[in-house]
């Protein structure tokens, strides 16, 4: 990168540390308790390489081990979670503006396109959670590889560079240990070999041999990663009606529409879907006109510099970013973060040219336009990152409610806790009422209690009358207070 440019990398993290402050030290809930360490960290690390020690679903290594060593020297405090995730943010951030200004587009568009990847809101989930190491640092590792084949297929030089191949494969690698999703990175390397044409000039034989030469080694490192992850982790990915069961259906198509909209979407997505449950019209409103209006401005900033080609590629390839994820039952917005270079892009080639080429009052008119959607993200970021802490805080205040009560649950029973029979809105990380925060942080509170021999339930208020049985020990909650049901 050209010295002039890095004053940008202090500047987002300036930003980055600005925005997530809030959730800076926002305490574990819900499955950031899925590591809890059983007090010795060699064999805890030998486990996570070579049993599902941890997950039963996942098979996420790198994920898992950076997890449990940070635990070990700084117990539960998630401040050094929180720092490292958004270090890994503002790597993210910056390479994505350093690949856009590599690719010979203006330094406006690599700073738009980057600085909406670092104040988007959608972001939150990704950036600001306990256990998003795994998301965030295979995002790093899976853009930098993608980037290193683009640079190995067109070498300054006009040959295949070897060497940065290798550190493809290498970074690629990495990427699939810790997190199973940079798989979605295989098919995108393969669709830019074969639209790089400089690639296709520097080697003679035909595009069909050039795509499965070079993308062999790739398939062929999933397949291993694959085969370990099978051999390894008990449960596999199967159809069903659970949340992560895989569907063919209606699912798909909504899925991908549910994570464009939220991907443009500058209002909270917590507020979003809050309006839509207690029909609050006019947020409704405002928050679709605002992102139909964004995406508006970018698609005529592209139209007028005639790279609407270039930018259906790049939506196929948020759209492809978002396998497998779109196949389950359920989707999660932070499965839009493995998107956020091509929508960089996108965004850094509409919104440069609104904001550089018109004069007088319409380019003041697209300026605060731009500041709006920029300030609207930066307000929701902040919202959220707050949201989180609290509910982090509540999931304390609730582990420390229930603590006295663990030893009483019998040998081989039940622990019960029943959420409250009003009615509560409830979404993704951001909103858990009741005891919803606790929901599988059963190895903490396994730990909590000093044994492991009973069940642990988190049911609703209507299915209480169904587990009063002599070997539960059933829990509910007045008010804030946590009280056993008679």
């Amino acid at each position: 990168m050209n010295k002039r440019y890095l004053y940008i990398i202090p500047v987002f993290l300036a930003i980055g540390f600005v925005l997530y402050s809030p959730g800076i030290s926002a305490p574990r809930y819900g499955d950031d308790f899925s590591i809890v360490p059983e007090g010795n960290l060699k064999e805890d690390l030998v486990k996570i390489w070579t049993s599902p020690y941890i997950r039963e679903m996942f098979y996420r290594p790198i994920d898992d081990t950076i997890s449990t060593i940070i635990i070990y020297f700084f117990g539960w405090n998630t401040i050094p979670v929180h720092i490292l995730i958004l270090l890994f943010h503002i790597y993210f951030v910056s390479f994505i503006y350093y690949v856009i200004i590599k690719l010979g587009y203006s330094n406006t568009a690599a700073f738009t396109g980057a600085f909406f990847v670092l104040i988007a809101q959608v972001n939150v989930f990704a950036v600001g959670s306990n256990d998003t190491i795994g998301t965030t640092l295979s995002c790093c590792f899976s853009l930098t590889s993608l980037w290193l084949l683009y640079r190995a297929a067109y070498d300054c030089t006009g040959k295949f560079n070897l060497k940065l191949y290798l550190a493809s494969l290498a970074l690629f690698t990495l990427a699939l240990f810790t997190k199973e999703a940079s798989v979605t990175f295989f098919p995108l390397m393969a669709v830019l070999i074969l639209v790089n044409d400089p690639f296709f000039r520097s080697i003679n034989f035909s595009g069909f041999k050039k795509i499965l030469l070079i993308s062999l080694p790739f398939l062929l490192l999933f397949i291993i990663y694959y085969f370990i992850h099978s051999s390894i982790v008990p449960i596999q990915p199967s159809t069903g009606s659970d949340n992560y069961n895989f569907r063919l259906g209606l699912n798909v198509p909504k899925n991908i529409v549910m994570l464009l909209f939220s991907l443009f979407l500058p209002v909270s997505t917590v507020r979003t879907f809050e309006a839509i449950q207690i029909r609050d019209y006019k947020l409704l409103a405002a928050a679709l006109i605002l992102t139909i209006l964004f995406a508006v401005f970018i698609f005529y900033g592209i139209r007028k510099t005639k790279k609407l080609k270039e930018a259906i590629v790049l939506l196929g390839f948020i759209i492809a970013s978002f396998f497998p994820y779109v196949l389950m039952n359920h989707v999660n917005e932070h499965y839009t973060y493995y998107s956020m270079p091509f929508t960089a892009l996108i965004i850094g080639m509409g919104i440069s040219y609104v904001i550089e080429k018109p004069k007088g009052f319409q380019r003041t008119i697209f300026l605060l336009f731009f500041i709006l959607i920029a300030l609207v993200n930066t307000l929701s970021v902040i919202e959220k990152s707050f949201q989180m802490k609290e509910t982090g805080e509540r999931a304390d205040f609730l582990f420390a409610e229930i603590t006295p009560y663990l030893r009483q649950v019998p040998h081989n029973g039940a622990l019960v806790m029943v959420n409250p029979q009003e009615k509560m809105l409830k979404y993704s990380v951001f909103r858990l009422p009741g005891f919803e925060t606790m929901r599988y942080a059963q190895f903490y509170i396994y730990k909590l209690a000093g044994k492991n021999d009973f069940k642990i339930e988190i049911v609703e208020w209507s299915e209480m009358e169904n587990w009063k049985r002599p070997d539960v020990l059933m829990l509910k909650l007045e008010g804030d207070k946590v009280i056993p049901v008679n």
